[in-house]
């Protein structure tokens, strides 16, 4: 299984804003990061589908908290 996950400039800089982290290197864009297989990431994916399998709605904060738990 594979997960691909694209966070947005403002996301980063949001999240990095709330949780008073410097960022001490600029990256560009484009730039990939991968990371080595780990049962964290297939868990978090899990953690996802009975929300997508539900039928219903996502609310905002909950949006928002899943995708700060990705950045974490």
């Amino acid at each position: 299984m594979s997960i691909s996950v694209i966070f947005d400039q403002k996301t980063l800089q949001d999240f990095s804003t709330q949780n008073r982290i410097l960022v001490k290197k600029k990256h560009s864009p484009e730039e990939l990061i991968l990371l080595k297989r780990n049962i964290l990431y297939s868990d978090f994916a899990a953690s996802l589908l009975p929300y997508e399998n539900n039928g219903e709605p996502v609310s905002k904060l909950l949006t928002t908290l899943k995708v700060q738990e990705a950045i974490l």
